[in-house]
């Protein structure tokens, strides 16, 4: 059986954890509200990623794709990065969050609902105080129901037409900006040439904007 690698935040892009908020949901499950990496500029430009959930990044070991990003944000000459998640459980696949979403439902001291409202309010509060904010959640897992799916990510549309904020999405080596299924594009699998500020129109707005 393969050993699964430990992922260190690279010195070269990042100096450190500004802010990781978990909270312990139970023994085996565990809920990221923010993640805040402070980058190797002296500025504070911000720039907030919400992507689909996290994966084990902590104040201790990274992930790829926060990896990924970090490099990415850093290019771009950030001097701090949010990062942000639909949902907030850990999990490096999303297909099992369907599992954690049954098992927070059988506890008697949370409520999954109550999870989601928290999650939402710490985005919409720290969006509003970053220069940019980026949409790469992605598509459902075939196990999320996409009416959850898109609650989530209207709440968020929603707010950031309230606040006047221009959301931006991953330009990648797709000709498209949005996949199949109209979502923004996870950063994981493509490769990131920047960001566009996303403008709604015709066809795309029926998927983007439910």
């Amino acid at each position: 059986m393969r050993s699964m690698r430990t992922v260190k935040y690279n010195p070269q892009y990042c100096t450190g954890i500004l802010k990781c908020e978990i909270e312990e949901i139970s023994d085996s499950i565990q809920a990221r509200y923010i993640l805040s990496v402070k980058l190797n500029h002296d500025n504070n430009r911000t720039i907030a990623f919400i992507l689909m959930n996290p994966s084990k990044a902590t104040t201790a070991t990274s992930d790829m794709t926060v990896n990924k990003v970090i490099k990415f944000a850093y290019s771009e000459g950030y001097g701090k990065a949010l990062f942000f998640n639909l949902f907030p459980f850990y999990e490096t696949h999303s297909n099992g969050l369907s599992n954690i979403f049954t098992a927070i439902s059988s506890l008697d001291n949370h409520d999954l609902d109550k999870i989601f409202e928290k999650n939402l309010n710490h985005i919409k509060l720290y969006m509003s105080k970053a220069d940019k904010v980026v949409f790469g959640w992605g598509d459902p897992s075939k196990n999320i129901s996409e009416s959850l799916h898109n609650k989530l990510t209207q709440s968020i549309i929603d707010h950031c037409k309230k606040m006047n904020i221009t959301p931006y999405v991953f330009k990648t080596h797709y000709q498209s900006l949005l996949t199949l299924k109209g979502s923004p594009r996870h950063p994981i699998r493509p490769r990131l040439e920047g960001i566009v500020p996303f403008r709604v129109s015709g066809t795309e707005e029926r998927h983007f904007l439910r």
